[in-house]
């Protein structure tokens, strides 16, 4: 398995991937996938298949209201735990809410307000511990999650001091799905599913036009 922070388009699928588009299913009106999952826990699947004869590959993206909570968390660990031998590529969206909260955080540091930034900061680091605490209730590995999660809201914290340009507002606001795709990896770890976290601020990039930068997505992919 495969976990990126970003949401691939298609047209990104089948560029970074060398892959052909097959199927595009859209699984928000309550179908299920892969056995019975509630309402909602999938909002998209996107199927594809590699160039290369009778191998396949599939993205599943899923989005906020689709990990809103632990429970649905887990109902995706179930899902892809369920999928096991098969290659497949997860796209996590950030937790429902969390974008907003990053966006507002960023308003708060364009307008040099950081008393109220790292309020929201400390704010969304406390449901992200609560929400680890609820992941990892009986897992030895909280302690070493939370000191992560700790670590990652204080690089945060520590943006306040900084020049804050666009640049650093998009960093802000990466943080969203990078945050669960750390916690959904290591939670697929406890199943027993072995699931290389690769994020996309290691191997995405736009060029001058603000287009994916293909050659420099497939070297970085290639070399993960």
């Amino acid at each position: 398995y495969r976990l990126c922070a970003v949401k691939l388009q298609r047209m990104e699928v089948r560029d970074v991937l060398n892959c052909k588009l097959a199927l595009s299913s859209e699984l928000n009106k309550g179908r299920t996938f892969g056995g019975e999952l509630r309402k909602a826990v999938i909002l998209r699947s996107v199927f594809v298949s590699s160039t290369k004869k009778n191998r396949s590959m599939k993205v599943l993206k899923f989005g906020s209201s689709a990990v809103a909570n632990a429970q649905r968390i887990k109902d995706v660990a179930n899902l892809v735990s369920s999928k096991r031998g098969e290659k497949n590529i997860i796209v996590l969206s950030a937790v429902e809410g969390t974008n907003d909260t990053l966006a507002e955080i960023a308003d708060y540091l364009y307008k040099k307000n950081a008393d109220g930034a790292n309020e929201l900061i400390n704010e969304l680091e406390r449901r992200y511990l609560n929400l680890a605490k609820e992941l990892f209730a009986f897992d030895s590995r909280l302690a070493s999650v939370n000191l992560e999660l700790k670590d990652r809201f204080a690089k945060m914290r520590s943006m306040s001091k900084e020049i804050f340009t666009l640049f650093e507002e998009k960093k802000i606001i990466a943080q969203g799905p990078t945050l669960l795709s750390f916690l959904f990896a290591e939670f697929l770890s406890t199943q027993g599913v072995k699931a290389p976290l690769i994020s996309a601020l290691d191997f995405m990039k736009i060029d001058k036009n603000e287009e994916p930068d293909t050659q420099f997505i497939k070297k970085s992919l290639t070399a993960a």
